[in-house]
């Protein structure tokens, strides 16, 4: 839900810091979670994101590199 609604209150900083306040205020919430373990959550799920990003760039790049490699 963080990603979702993060960029339309915070256009760029919204995407990055979307996921961590979802998953922070959904722990909260919905789990009753204190906050050191709800923050704790909610940088997981921030790393989690990055990695993700990470890895699906680095994936492109290899797909462009193929596909350049092939057709030159």
């Amino acid at each position: 839900i963080g990603l979702l609604i993060g960029p339309f209150v915070i256009p760029v900083a919204g995407i990055i810091l979307g996921p961590f306040v979802g998953a922070l205020a959904g722990e909260m919430i919905v789990h009753q979670k204190d906050l050191k373990t709800a923050a704790r959550i909610g940088i997981g799920s921030l790393i989690g994101f990055i990695s993700g990003v990470f890895a699906k760039s680095v994936i492109q790049l290899i797909m462009i590199g193929y596909f350049l490699y092939t057709v030159l």
